[in-house]
């Protein structure tokens, strides 16, 4: 999904160093607190090994890697390439500062301990917005869609390694 963490980034920037010295981590709530009418959600269900979610989203993404722009962790424990899954993980839209805190502290300590991510593994996702969403593939305009469904293609692509030389 076109969802990214601009919104963390900008609350980052926007709060005045003079507040972050003397509130430090409450800096960065108070700020986010003011603009979270202002971040970009999505309303989609989400259907997985027979689960079905339906909520609002400010943040999505589907991985099979180890790393996400250069964070190791991101995707969680336990990512193998060749396992036939995805790593997915989905933020819901915060309601109040509480909410925005949860998240927050959640990704900067890589620990999912909040009702505010969803965080799975399934070989196939299928995404049904209300409305058509701009996505993003590896970073690249993917289209303007309202229906998405990803598939995992266990080992559909061999890769041959020349051995090293002795």
């Amino acid at each position: 999904m076109s969802l990214h963490l601009d919104f963390f980034t900008e609350v980052s920037y926007k709060t005045s160093q003079e507040w972050k010295n003397v509130l430090g981590h409450a800096a960065y709530i108070l700020e986010g607190a003011k603009c979270l009418h202002d971040i970009p959600s999505f309303m989609m269900q989400v259907e997985y090994n027979n689960m079905r979610i339906q909520d609002e989203f400010i943040y999505g993404m589907i991985t099979n890697s180890t790393s996400v722009g250069g964070f190791k962790g991101m995707t969680g424990k336990d990512v193998l390439l060749d396992d036939g899954v995805f790593e997915v993980t989905l933020i819901k839209k915060p309601r109040n500062p509480m909410e925005l805190n949860e998240i927050i502290a959640s990704l900067i300590n890589l620990v999912d301990d909040t009702d505010m991510i969803y965080s799975f593994k399934t070989a196939e996702v299928k995404f049904t917005a209300s409305r058509e969403i701009p996505w993003t593939l590896d970073g690249e305009f993917g289209g303007d869609h309202e229906e998405v469904c990803v598939k995992n293609l266990k080992q559909a692509v061999d890769i041959m390694v020349k051995k090293p030389e002795e």
